[in-house]
């Protein structure tokens, strides 16, 4: 039995991911939540994501790149030109589920007061539009 102070050993008696097992097979780094972690998504994840922080000007930011819910709220209402007519309610309730996502999101989560504004008034454009078409 090895001492706590020999080579390579770790005091709290835990291994560390990524690492070898006793039987020399190297275990894949696993996410918080036990999913592995692939770094090719994970790399691309960030740099979307520091993608969508830009924003002009830069102090109040007006302006900024499409977040998820805009892209998809954008790729169905595009994809409508390319489905036939049954499919296209379809993907008018998803434009409508993803531009309420996106709403909600800058009302509660906006970089400024003009992006809550603009979450807002989206919010209750969509409530009539959907009013309207009920």
């Amino acid at each position: 039995m090895l001492g706590a102070g020999a080579a390579g050993s770790d005091p709290s008696g835990q291994r560390p991911t990524g690492t070898a097992t006793s039987d020399h097979r190297t275990e894949p780094a696993e996410q918080s939540d036990g999913r592995p972690e692939d770094p090719v998504i994970r790399r691309c994840w960030r740099a979307f994501h520091s993608l969508t922080q830009l924003g002009f000007p830069r102090r109040f930011p007006i302006v900024q790149f499409p977040n998820v819910p805009l892209l998809t709220a954008w790729i169905a209402g595009w994809a409508q030109h390319f489905v036939a007519a049954a499919g296209r309610p379809y993907l008018t309730s998803v434009v409508y589920l993803a531009m309420t996502v996106w709403a909600y999101e800058e009302l509660v989560h906006g970089s400024n007061w003009l992006r809550q504004l603009l979450g807002g008034a989206f919010m209750i454009i969509l409530t009539v539009r959907v009013a309207y078409a009920v």
